[in-house]
């Protein structure tokens, strides 16, 4: 009897985990189509998030794109461990590591993740990814390892992109607030809401009120893995590091030339080390004009010398306006 079906079928590729190879005489009468992994984070997220098991915590923008980025970190020839691994982590690594974060935070009654919910030492992802990948030679490096710097890795990633995002125009503000508070306990968030700076910029990445404790915590996180002028002590709780006069403020006072504007822009950047700002401007002649005869001489020697070192450190880039070459920084 003839029986007139279509089969579609899909299977992970040959080197995730989990996969055996399909029977000649079956892929011989099937059509292959590769499709890869989710071409772009959104979509990883957008499938994480649709194939959860649980509901009842949210996941913040910025946990969903630190796990999907470690994930994806590690499909990567770009990852430090990618000559390492052998079998790479499917959609389902993304899956499970927001479930078990979602898990972790509805366990200790929280209405949104916190980095608490990645677990000592990201013991929860781990738990989550490490049945999903394989390394070679285990015994030289442990999948604990790799889980815990790919997402210390995604971390630095997503923490520089939340303090770029920290207007100019109340990064100062924020600091002194910070100064005031001296110690500010995430999960009782201190009375944050008095604090105009600092509220004005987590209230803006919160989607929903109940992230507001976590946006908090990743803009913590942001300043200090970004500046050094804020420590985490223990989980959730940061302090910030007394220093002397702020440099920004303390040299704009002494300031008698007129270069209040570019001391003020120089020192931002040295602050936020994400912050670029592009233009034609060249100050070099303004510079040489307050410099002492002798340091004028051997201005551009100097200047070379600094250029390559803000080039190599990522605060210089060459402008891609057309006309006359020109640099940021």
């Amino acid at each position: 009897m003839k029986i007139d079906t279509l089969v579609i079928a899909s299977t992970n590729p040959a080197n995730y985990k989990g996969v055996s190879d399909i029977k000649e005489p079956l892929l011989d009468r099937m059509e292959q189509i590769d499709m890869g992994p989710p071409e772009s984070i959104e979509q990883e997220i957008a499938i994480g998030l649709r194939n959860m098991a649980l509901d009842g915590s949210i996941i913040p923008e910025w946990h969903l794109k630190i796990i999907a980025s470690a994930i994806r970190c590690m499909r990567s020839s770009n990852c430090r461990y990618s000559a390492r691994i052998e079998v790479e982590p499917s959609c389902r690594a993304t899956i499970k590591a927001y479930d078990h974060v979602a898990a972790s935070a509805i366990r200790n009654g929280r209405k949104a993740v916190m980095f608490a919910d990645y677990g000592r030492d990201f013991a929860n992802l781990s738990l989550a990814l490490k049945s999903r990948f394989e390394v070679d030679y285990e015994d030289e490096l442990s999948k604990d390892e790799v889980v815990r710097e790919v997402v210390n890795d995604a971390i630095d990633t997503v923490c520089g992109e939340i303090y770029a995002a920290i207007p100019r125009s109340i990064f100062g503000g924020m600091m002194e607030e910070l100064s005031e508070i001296g110690e500010l306990n995430v999960y009782s968030g201190n009375g944050v809401e008095k604090y105009k700076n600092l509220w004005a910029f987590v209230s803006s990445i919160s989607r929903r009120k109940e992230e507001v404790n976590s946006a908090l915590e990743i803009t913590l996180e942001s300043i200090a893995r970004c500046t050094g002028l804020v420590e985490k002590q223990e989980e959730g709780v940061y302090v910030y590091l007394p220093t002397t006069d702020k440099p920004e403020c303390s040299l704009c006072q002494r300031s008698e030339s007129g270069l209040e504007k570019i001391a003020e822009d120089l020192l931002y950047s040295l602050f936020n080390p994400y912050h670029r700002d592009s233009g034609d401007f060249d100050v070099t002649e303004l510079i040489k004009k307050h410099l002492k005869p002798d340091m004028a001489k051997d201005f551009e020697m100097y200047s070379s010398v600094f250029k390559d070192l803000m080039k190599t450190f990522g605060f210089m880039r060459p402008s891609k306006r057309r006309g006359k070459s020109s640099k940021t920084c």
